[in-house]
């Protein structure tokens, strides 16, 4: 790495026959044209930097990072290896991308917030202060994700929602697209007010239960194989959470193949069993648009 105060000492350096300026300590870096640089910015090997920049003093850029044209990245922001953001970005103060984050074009991240390893932010999205993002996170297009909002690991966020602040979604959850949610609102509330408004209903709900042909789960999750024979009760061990693959039994709406859901293939030869199961026996109702898979603790079998 190699800490410089002006693109004219990155200008000065030899460039080799791929377009690469190489420092006196052999780093290796691109800065397009018009970028400025005010302050002390360390830059490690293989950062490229696109024309019409902004850094500012303390910009830490990591190993085999792309920073678009047109960006600002503003006092203190650290961006670890492998990381990319698109063209016309502002990243305010302070702001931590940590390894192999990716932020798509047009966005806007405020102070202080922080992106974990893995993450991919939509293009024109705004993350307003305070905000964190856990490891393998996809934000869609157009989102806003306004002050101190926290998503948990490998959670999905559908392209223009709003999660207002303080809200929380915990690990593994899938919010669809052209979501709003309310200032401090959690996916455990979420889980409770859908399953509060099934239990208004008081009566059995029907579901499909994918088997093999000799009705034994598929085990597309992994877990203890189970044969469901007509007319069984079918019980097993879970806690409500806003998970949707954890302990208990899983389910599918009526009329849903698993194809469709990502558990397997379409070839799959599959069939499946209409069950029943109470309100008061769901452990995850499916996500919040009433799609996905269903995780309760008791069903019976119907056909």
């Amino acid at each position: 790495m190699i800490t410089v105060s002006s693109v004219k000492e990155i200008l000065a350096w030899p460039q080799n026959r791929n377009g690469w300026h190489v420092s006196p300590n052999a780093n290796e870096v691109k800065i397009g044209s018009n970028c400025s640089i005010d302050g002390k910015v360390t830059l490690n090997r293989y950062v490229s930097i696109g024309d019409e920049c902004c850094l500012y003093d303390g910009v830490n850029i990591g190993y085999n990072s792309t920073i678009g044209p047109k960006c600002l990245l503003d006092e203190n922001v650290s961006v670890a290896g492998s990381c990319l953001i698109g063209k016309d970005c502002r990243i305010f103060k302070n702001v931590k991308l940590h390894t192999s984050s990716i932020i798509g074009k047009s966005c806007s991240l405020y102070d202080n917030v922080t992106i974990n390893m893995g993450s991919s932010i939509g293009n024109y999205c705004v993350l307003y202060h305070d905000v964190s993002v856990g490891t393998y996170c996809i934000i869609g297009d157009r989102c806003a994700l306004h002050k101190a909002v926290i998503l948990q690991d490998e959670c999905w966020l559908g392209a223009c929602s709003i999660l207002f602040e303080n809200a929380v979604l915990e690990s593994l959850t899938n919010i669809p697209s052209n979501c709003e949610l309310d200032a401090g609102t959690t996916s455990l509330s979420l889980v409770k007010k859908h399953i509060n408004a099934l239990l208004e209903v008081g009566k059995p709900i029907l579901g499909w239960k994918w088997v093999t042909h000799d009705r034994m789960s598929p085990n597309f999750d992994g877990g203890t194989v189970i044969h469901y024979e007509k007319g069984a009760v079918i019980e097993a061990e879970g806690e409500l959470s806003a998970t949707q693959c954890a302990p208990g039994l899983h389910i599918l709406p009526v009329g849903v193949w698993p194809e469709y859901v990502g558990l397997c293939d379409p070839g799959h030869t599959n069939m499946p069993l209409l069950v029943e199961y109470q309100p008061e026996d769901i452990l995850f109702p499916g996500n919040p648009d009433g799609g996905g898979k269903i995780r309760v603790r008791k069903l019976r079998v119907l056909t």
